[in-house]
């Protein structure tokens, strides 16, 4: 650690490795690092999905691919709060979902209301309550949010 004329704690370490995400991030379109998405994750805005391609340009999926205009770019960047993000499941939790579907195969999906527990709620295909675990489990699952398994297999990193 050095000490700079202000008092200010410098950190190499910290330094090097901002540097080193900072490069990395270059290969990335700088629409993406303002909406907070990666290239190619899909998002959803107004019941509508949209993707960003290595180019920077954005699509929604439509029956065609169709180049997004100007004003709805404009729109997001000054309201991101408009952007709907798909969870990103960790592997760990894509294993979770494949050993409840073969132990459970009548249950299909998993949900959070955000009540004052700390559990989740597997249900059927009609969300009828199934089991309750553990929301330690499954910590992307958001607050009001309903997954299927197959949406947490297939969307794990």
């Amino acid at each position: 650690m050095f000490y700079s004329q202000s008092l200010e704690v410098l950190n190499p370490a910290k330094a090097i490795r901002e540097a080193k995400e900072k490069e990395a991030n270059m290969d990335k379109p700088r629409i993406c690092e303002v909406l907070g998405v990666e290239v190619g994750e899909k998002f959803t805005i107004a019941d509508t999905d949209y993707w960003i391609e290595k180019n920077g340009a954005i699509f929604s999926d439509g029956n065609q691919r169709d180049l997004v205009g100007v004003s709805l770019i404009c729109d997001v960047v000054n309201h991101p709060d408009r952007i709907i993000r798909k969870p990103r499941f960790t592997q760990q939790e894509a294993e979770r979902a494949k050993a409840i579907k073969v132990l459970f195969p009548e249950i299909n999906a998993i949900k959070y209301d955000g009540a004052w527990t700390q559990c989740l709620e597997i249900v059927d295909g009609t969300y009828f309550q199934r089991e309750v675990i553990t929301r330690h489990l499954f910590p992307s699952v958001e607050k009001g949010q309903v997954y299927t398994f197959d949406e947490i297999i297939g969307g794990a990193q």
